[in-house]
């Protein structure tokens, strides 16, 4: 066993391996939110991409009057919807585990080195604009929009489908 083991077993951590510690902690914890703050940036991008090429399929169908392909891919487009709604409350949940620990870990450790000037997390909540979103309240509103354009589609596409006659098309 090396004396660093021994002070960890024994609690007893010089000043110097509890900063090391400290920074290893906060290395580990920021590499968690940004991996998870990452993935949801890109499956934002992907959902949008993907529910494009939905749109570009759903529209493409119509003009070649397949009306019943157009309502599975519009029906498919709400499962796309909800599935990455699902991806997003997932990461949403991990880079708040990591920015929890990294408000509370970083700020109360600097506290008694710095004193209570660091503390960007509290003005953070504390100094909210009005109106302002977020960009998890922002990308659950766009997953929302998107399975109700993929539903209306889908019922579009049955009605135009069933009851021709009731919709003309141009």
């Amino acid at each position: 066993m090396t004396a660093k083991s021994n002070d960890i077993q024994n609690g007893t951590l010089s000043p110097e391996l509890l900063i090391e510690a400290h920074r290893l902690a906060h290395e580990y914890a920021f590499g968690w939110f940004s991996i998870t703050a990452q993935q949801r940036m890109t499956f934002f991008n992907y959902a949008l991409i993907s529910l494009g090429g939905l749109a570009y399929a759903y529209g493409s169908c119509l003009a070649a009057s397949w009306f019943l392909t157009a309502a599975w891919i519009g029906l498919f487009g709400v499962g796309i919807s909800f599935l990455f709604f699902q991806f997003d409350k997932r990461n949403s949940h991990l880079t708040k585990l990591a920015e929890q620990y990294l408000s509370q870990g970083t700020e109360s450790f600097l506290a008694p080195i710095v004193g209570p000037t660091i503390q960007l997390a509290h003005l953070a909540d504390t100094q909210k604009i009005r109106g302002m979103l977020s960009f998890g309240r922002i990308a659950r509103l766009a997953y929302y929009m998107y399975a109700l354009i993929a539903f209306c589609s889908f019922v579009f596409a049955l009605v135009v489908k069933f009851c021709p006659k009731s919709i003309s098309l141009i």
